[in-house]
């Protein structure tokens, strides 16, 4: 009996390569939806911290008979109906929020009123760039209207 062949088998360098470009691109297409998912989380916060903001400003409407005053007193009326987290403070002519969006920037707010019977308070957050008055903003407006029943709120939300 004889010495019995054996043959080796290994990978060639081809092989390897192939295999790595492969398990790149499967990272690559992974990494962006993981990514994509983590924006929609943080906008779907932004939009539940809207929801808070939207229900204390209806609430003053409803015991105040609309938003009145500076923003020191407009910041004093919301912070009854808000929780510690999301109280504000007026500075100024602006109202700034303690609670800060998911990409740490704090929320703007905007209040105008045109006439004695209709208001609006607008919120928006920055955005993933951090940067305000861009296409990534995130906006929600609250507007309300003195109507012969008394005041009605309109819900513009984004």
């Amino acid at each position: 009996m004889g010495c019995s062949s054996f043959k080796k088998r290994a990978f060639t360098l081809l092989e390897v390569l192939i295999v790595l470009v492969v398990i790149s691109i499967l990272f690559i297409v992974l990494v962006s939806k993981v990514d994509f998912s983590v924006n929609s989380s943080k906008e779907m916060t932004v939009r539940t911290d809207f929801l808070s903001y939207q229900l204390a400003i209806e609430e003053v409407c409803l015991e105040e008979k609309g938003l009145v005053g500076n923003m020191a007193q407009l910041s004093e009326q919301l912070n009854v109906h808000l929780g510690d987290e999301f109280r504000m403070t007026g500075v100024g002519g602006t109202l700034r929020s303690q609670r800060l969006d998911p990409w740490g920037k704090e929320y703007y707010f905007d209040y105008s009123r045109s006439g004695g019977n209709m208001g609006k308070l607008t919120v928006t957050c920055c955005g993933p760039d951090k940067v305000f008055n861009t296409d990534d903003d995130l906006i929600m407006s609250v507007a309300y209207v003195n109507t012969p029943y008394g005041y009605k709120v309109v819900k513009e939300l984004p």
